[in-house]
């Protein structure tokens, strides 16, 4: 889990969640390049992006504390990071993100609505469009 804008608030954050992202796209696709002329399957990463506020802080005791965040937000990405399995893209971000990010949508591409576990209503989730498999690919009809 990444985090961007903690412990003080960052303006950039979800810009910064997306470079992260990209770059952490950009090595692997490189080290898997390697992987494949040394005869070793590619790794695939799967990555979800959501933008909201978290409870950031320490949680436990003196014998085991850890620096952790919690909320919606984190159930929110991590539910998304999932749906990569499901969606065969490299990652899933939502609506949130992407406007936070005044990211420009035609790079990227609406995944079909879906109502997340624990949540109520739908999300707009969407995947990079360069890397949109065949499955979810706008059909024409």
């Amino acid at each position: 889990m990444a985090v961007f804008g903690v412990p003080e608030p960052n303006p950039r954050a979800a810009v910064a969640a997306l470079e992260a992202a990209a770059a952490i796209e950009q090595r692997m696709a490189a080290w898997n390049e390697v992987r494949i002329r040394s005869r070793e399957p590619p790794v695939q990463v799967g990555m979800g992006i959501h933008y909201g506020d978290v409870f950031a802080g320490a949680v436990g005791d003196a014998k085991r504390l850890e620096f952790t965040m919690l909320g919606d937000t984190v159930n929110v990405a991590q539910r998304c990071e999932r749906l990569t399995r499901e969606t065969g893209v490299s990652m899933v971000v939502t609506r949130a993100v992407l406007e936070a990010a005044a990211a420009n949508f035609s790079k990227w591409h609406q995944i079909p609505a879906l109502v997340l576990r624990g949540r109520q209503g739908e999300l707009d989730l969407f995947g990079p469009a360069l890397a949109m498999p065949e499955a979810l690919a706008p059909r024409i009809v």
